[in-house]
């Protein structure tokens, strides 16, 4: 995703990533921040604020929840949701109810690897392709 991000038409753009504590190592792909424990949520609310767009990988941790119910309250309009597993998806659907994002409570999301946004708020539904060139071919349909 994040080679994807680097060759998408907003070149402008750094993609960041919120790193664990715990990390020995940063893994590839996007650069680190690493937070403290103690105040990761307001870090993590701040980032948010001065993000341009969020990219949001689903995952039903309790942390991944709380950062979606964030992103649903306060930044819909620039927020991406991509779903690489639909199970988890299912998982998250039931663990939030009503306070699902309305573009994830699309049916188009059947299947893995689908981007779900909001665009003048209508909910935007792109499956992608999990390669190089199905990642860079989706972020420049996001931005085109």
């Amino acid at each position: 995703m994040a080679k994807a991000w680097n060759k998408c038409p907003i070149r402008f753009c750094k993609v960041f990533s919120v790193g664990r504590p715990e990390e020995l190592e940063s893994p590839e792909g996007t650069k680190r921040i690493y937070l403290d424990n103690d105040s990761w949520e307001e870090d993590v609310k701040t980032l948010m604020e001065l993000a341009k767009y969020i990219l949001v990988c689903i995952h039903p941790n309790d942390n991944c929840i709380w950062e979606i119910r964030q992103c649903n309250t306060l930044f819909s309009e620039k927020t991406i949701y991509y779903v690489d597993n639909i199970t988890n998806l299912s998982i998250v659907r039931d663990k939030m109810g009503e306070e699902l994002p309305v573009c994830l409570k699309s049916h188009e999301i059947d299947n893995n690897h689908i981007m779900a946004y909001l665009k003048n708020g209508e909910t935007v539904v792109k499956p992608y392709s999990n390669t190089d060139m199905g990642l860079t071919d989706a972020m420049y349909s996001i931005f085109n």
